[in-house]
């Protein structure tokens, strides 16, 4: 019936089908027909029926395989957005995103120098870096010094929108961020101390103890490497940042021009 009533054609057949049990049952009561013919019309009528049933098979397997198909393609697409996705985190984690937005909406893959680098002479640097990093390595397993690093700088990584820094990332055992260096930024240097002192009381930090030091001056930031890209700085600010953090106390934060 569900057939009948979803495809006119084949309601039109099994009309014609009934018309022929029922030239058949009457040309049998009445002797209209020849046996032969009786044979006839019986194999014709069967033969129509054969055909209409496997007809209707074929159509639903193409259905099926249709709808395969689609999810497949349903599939394969979610699969593409997902590592489209895992592409952006991962720019986004090594480069700012002011310049990530550049170079996306760079037309071609020849970009100008000014692109891929930032100048500032007011920009600010926060250095973060654990106390006593080496006699904590030698008290612990390398994996277990990499993996408490790795969950304290991913809790890092992941502030840095929060607070409105241009840019977080490591420089060898310490954690850097920028403010006042990207084109565009509006952070300044109160966005780093801020920043900073949420690190040294986040319950991530307890495992290990802290020191920052912040410094303002001439900073210079760029995209460099081919296949594999990064976000480098160097500039007066972050020598003075270096030295001075060898001087700063456990568990402070320092500022310093």
């Amino acid at each position: 019936a569900f057939i009948v009533m979803k495809h006119p054609v084949y309601f039109g057949a099994v009309c014609v089908t009934s018309a022929i049990g029922l030239i058949v049952a009457f040309a049998t009561v009445g002797d209209w027909l020849a046996p032969v013919d009786l044979l006839l019309v019986s194999v014709t009528c069967v033969f129509f029926c054969a055909c209409l049933l496997i007809s209707h098979f074929i159509r639903d397997i193409a259905t099926r395989l249709q709808f395969v198909e689609l999810l497949k393609l349903a599939a394969t697409e979610l699969q593409l957005s997902d590592q489209r996705n895992r592409i952006a985190l991962i720019v986004r984690c090594a480069v700012p995103a002011r310049v990530a937005a550049r170079l996306a909406n760079s037309a071609t893959m020849q970009l100008p120098r000014d692109a891929l680098t930032d100048e500032a002479t007011k920009a600010t640097v926060c250095i973060t870096a654990a106390c006593d990093f080496e006699q904590w390595c030698t008290g612990l397993l390398l994996t277990q010094v990499v993996s408490a690093l790795h969950h304290l700088y991913t809790v890092f990584d992941a502030a840095t929108a929060v607070f409105g820094v241009d840019h977080g990332g490591t420089l060898g055992d310490e954690y850097v961020v920028t403010t006042g260096l990207v084109r565009g930024s509006q952070s300044n240097a109160a966005h780093a101390a801020f920043f900073a002192l949420w690190q040294h009381n986040i319950r991530e930090a307890r495992v290990v103890t802290l020191r920052s030091c912040i410094a303002t001056g001439q900073l210079a930031g760029g995209v460099v490497g081919g296949t594999s890209i990064r976000y480098i700085i160097n500039g007066e600010a972050l020598d003075v940042a270096q030295r001075a953090l060898q001087l700063v106390e456990d568990d402070m934060v320092w500022c310093t021009a």
